[in-house]
């Protein structure tokens, strides 16, 4: 019996207990993990973290009422011990009739393989990982010599074991595991100091190049050098691929149906309507093979799916879990996520990502005569309510001047809103790049008329 069937068995057993203990139904969600954390600074390892996790949320439903618990005693007498007292915090919450079980229809997993694990993920030993975080510091450094140290670069990994079981006849187990790393380097000129980041993500330390990684981080650094505040203007701004990912971490929880349902949502009312340009589809793809978000089932056993939310323009669909689903009238679209096994499941993407077009970066700013190329954002999440959709912040780039890069700009803010954003996206680029931001989101290089840049 592999590690996970052993895990699903016991998922099985505490969601029966709590069904034993008097509740209506009960699901179990456990998982067990590993993760572990090298930072790298002036050539020598500085830190290393390591870590194992191991736990269980357990829900159960009486009469309507909702009753949660946790515990990371996966003992047969620790789990049962939890369903009772997710049994007994049921009687003490309100009752509300959209809590309950996923519906059975949707637990069949169609047979797929989603890549969520790598034969060379064990390989690499930790002298292995650290001389990979040195090698993308050592990179970056030796790109340009204005490039004087790195403010972070880590290599970091993860491997886990999901396993879910409720009392409708669900059991599943998968394996996922990740690598990533990160550098964040200083790039100095005549005192002045400029920061450049990059980011890579896999499933073993083999599909990551550290070289890359050094040298892109280094280059947008040195980019920004000798930049200056540019003269207030409306203009179009293009964005790089890692920027926009970032956007599109702001905007997503708008696309939360519970919250549409409550008002929270600047797209509230919106499904069936041409809210953006016709070039802007994204897509939320659970079963995207290789995707670092990806999963066979939700976080409640809803089988994953892909999502087409905004197709052409139109928004198609907002993201459900079950119990939005049920206040919705509809079928969950398999988005039931849990932060850990301490908290009941909410509504988060997958793997969401805007369909890539076919023209590269070069042509879009070729086409462009007067804008922005926007390197990075500041205070993006304080600027951007997902609620009214208004949009503010910081921003640092390089200039376009008749179709080519010129001169970088920083200290300036951008402003518009989320709604004007989305309709006012003119091109989207060929140059497709996904990030781990929690969930996993990608996008190619996007331009956007009618950006307010507030300069000097």
């Amino acid at each position: 019996m592999s590690n996970k069937d052993a895990l699903a068995d016991l998922a099985a057993k505490a969601a029966d207990a709590a069904r034993q203990a008097g509740a209506d139904a009960a699901d179990a969600y456990l998982t067990r993990g590993r993760r572990m954390s090298i930072d790298v600074y002036q050539g020598e390892a500085e830190l290393f973290e390591s870590a194992e996790t191991a736990g269980a949320g357990i829900r159960a439903f009486r009469q309507g009422r909702l009753g949660h618990s946790y515990t990371t005693d996966l003992s047969e007498e620790g789990l049962a011990a939890a369903a009772q007292v997710a049994y007994q915090n049921a009687a003490a919450s309100d009752p509300d009739k959209f809590n309950g079980l996923p519906e059975s229809a949707k637990h069949s997993i169609p047979a797929v393989d989603l890549d969520l694990t790598s034969k060379d993920y064990a390989g690499p030993t930790t002298a292995d990982k650290i001389a990979f975080a040195l090698e993308v510091e050592k990179t970056a450094l030796a790109t340009d010599s204005r490039v004087t140290g790195s403010e972070s670069v880590t290599y970091a990994e993860e491997e886990e074991t999901v396993a879910l079981a409720n009392t409708a006849g669900f059991k599943g187990a998968y394996d996922r595991q990740a690598c990533y790393t990160f550098a964040d380097v200083m790039a100095e000129e005549k005192g002045e100091i400029q920061t450049g980041f990059s980011y890579a993500a896999g499933h073993s330390l083999n599909e990551l190049d550290a070289g890359t990684t050094g040298r892109e981080a280094a280059e947008r650094a040195v980019l920004m050098l000798g930049g200056s505040a540019a003269r207030s203007a409306t203009l179009t701004a293009v964005f790089d691929p890692l920027v926009f990912v970032q956007l599109l971490t702001a905007i997503a929880p708008a696309l939360n149906a519970e919250a549409a349902q409550k008002g929270r949502s600047f797209l509230a009312g919106d499904v069936g309507r041409r809210v953006a340009a016709a070039a802007f589809t994204l897509i939320d793809d659970g079963r995207l093979p290789a995707g670092l978000g990806s999963a066979p089932f939700d976080d409640e056993g809803v089988a994953t799916q892909t999502t087409p939310v905004f197709e052409d323009g139109v928004l198609k669909t907002l993201l459900y879990n079950s119990y939005g689903a049920r206040a919705g009238g509809t079928i969950s679209t398999g988005n039931g996520r849990r932060g850990s096994f301490h908290s009941v499941p909410g509504t988060s993407p997958t793997n969401m990502f805007v369909k890539p077009g076919e023209t590269c970066q070069t042509a879009i700013i070729e086409g462009i005569e007067t804008g922005i190329y926007v390197m990075g954002l500041q205070g993006l999440h304080a600027g951007v309510s997902p609620v009214t959709g208004q949009f503010s912040a910081g921003a640092y780039g390089l200039r376009i001047k008749s179709g080519r890069l010129a001169e970088p700009i920083r200290e300036v803010t951008i402003a518009s809103t989320c709604a004007a954003i989305l309709k006012n996206i003119s091109a989207v680029g060929s140059d497709l790049r996904f990030v781990p931001m929690g969930a996993s989101f990608g996008s190619p290089t996007v331009a956007v008329d009618g950006i307010v840049l507030s300069g000097r």
